[in-house]
């Protein structure tokens, strides 16, 4: 699990509904996949626990308070930038 403080959100109707993270701190374990340096994580925004991990993403982001961020290791929704599955705030 990584500490840290979420720097930049992005959404795009173009890339299916996904919001795109970046965060500053130190990534335990960075999947081998991931290999867009340019975002952290990835992670959908299709279901209502979606939208309430991205209203906690929002509010750490407003407060630039540290959260502990998890990923399952994959790049199951985008190729190439890990699946953001947790969030701790």
């Amino acid at each position: 699990m990584d500490s840290v403080v979420i720097k930049k959100l992005a959404i795009s109707k173009d890339n299916s509904q996904m919001l795109f993270i970046v965060a500053e701190g130190v990534k335990d374990v960075t999947p081998a996949c991931s290999e867009n340096l340019n975002w952290s994580y990835v992670m959908p925004l299709v279901d209502e626990t979606d939208k309430q991990m991205y209203s906690m993403l929002l509010a750490a982001r407003a407060s630039q308070a540290t959260v502990s961020l998890e990923g399952n290791s994959l790049c199951a929704v985008w190729g190439n930038v890990e699946t953001l599955v947790y969030i701790s705030y």
